[in-house]
């Protein structure tokens, strides 16, 4: 019981690490996006970002 406990709570662990490297990875081209493209909107918060870039990148 307690092997299959640990194995669940190591799968668990597993995709969570996926998940944040995912994540972390989409931010990071984000980043690099906005700072090649749009220096100026630097230093919106996150939910303004999302907002520009998706009519930004919408348009031709």
């Amino acid at each position: 019981m307690e092997q299959a406990k640990q194995r669940v709570a190591n799968e668990k662990k597993k995709q969570n690490e996926k998940k944040r490297k995912a994540e972390n990875h989409h931010k990071y081209i984000m980043g690099g996006i906005v700072v090649k493209y749009f220096p100026d909107c630097y230093h919106y918060d996150e939910g303004e970002l999302n907002r520009i870039l998706s009519v930004a990148l919408q348009t031709k």
